[in-house]
């Protein structure tokens, strides 16, 4: 189940892809010391979640491959 109904489709990769260049370009426009702990924190967590969201994308496309195909060792190959 998706977060906001948003499961592997391409407004979900997007939005996060915004998220994280915004806090990308956040993060290396303004000096560190206008930045508090917690903005800090908070740029970091949303330039993460660019990644995150696209390996979990990734695992979905794998486990759904995995259960339509029967193929119980194709997580295999994302591990090596």
């Amino acid at each position: 189940m998706g977060v906001v109904g948003l499961t592997r489709s391409p407004p979900g990769s997007g939005i996060s892809g915004v998220v994280g260049v915004v806090g990308t370009l956040t993060l290396a426009v303004l000096p560190t010391e206008a930045l508090g702990g917690l903005a800090l924190a908070l740029l970091l967590l949303l330039t993460n979640l660019n990644v995150a969201m696209a390996d979990v994308v990734v695992d979905a496309t794998v486990a759904v491959q995995c259960k339509v195909r029967a193929l119980g060792r194709l997580w295999l190959l994302c591990v090596a």
